[in-house]
């Protein structure tokens, strides 16, 4: 049932945007879901690389519906299948080090796990709220992080540090 569905917004066309800022109209994470399966959706990902300016990380991965969270089993070669881009160009194999270094000690806490997001009610700008688990467990997020996610499409306009959203 669509209501039940928290990515039925993704199966609109719009794209979740993760930690949006609605005045600049910037995304820390850009998701695009494609539907697979019943509850089964690929996930096309673009995300920020934290302590860093103009690093970004692209990947692919599958993503399932759990009792109303959105939910997916960070893989150990995760990282291994990433593409990572500096300033909006894909860098190559041989100057990754120190950046997967950045990535892999950013993540260490979900590799191999279960990692599921709840989405709260839409507030009046749109945004949810949103919590996270790790392996069954809440997680404790960032307090200097908004943890929002809202839904966009890319005639709205927002993009990923100076990566703009592609069609």
């Amino acid at each position: 049932m669509a209501a039940d569905n928290p990515l039925a917004p993704a199966e609109q066309g719009k794209r979740a945007c993760l930690e949006p800022d609605t005045q600049a109209k910037t995304c820390w994470t850009i998701a695009s879901y494609s539907k697979m399966a019943d509850g089964i959706y690929q996930v096309t990902q673009k995300t920020g690389i934290r302590n860093t300016t103009d690093f970004e990380i692209r990947t692919i991965y599958i993503t399932k519906l759990k009792d109303g969270q959105i939910c997916q089993t960070v893989e150990p070669d995760y990282l291994d299948n990433a593409k990572f881009y500096h300033m909006g160009d894909e860098m190559l194999r041989q100057d990754l080090a120190n950046i997967r270094a950045i990535a892999a000690e950013n993540m260490k806490n979900v590799i191999g796990k279960e990692v599921c997001m709840t989405l709260g009610a839409a507030a009046a700008d749109g945004a949810q709220e949103f919590s996270v688990t790790i392996a069954g467990t809440p997680e404790k997020l960032d307090s200097n992080r908004h943890h929002k996610l809202l839904w966009v499409t890319p005639d709205d306009g927002y993009h990923l540090l100076r990566t703009q959203i592609e069609n």
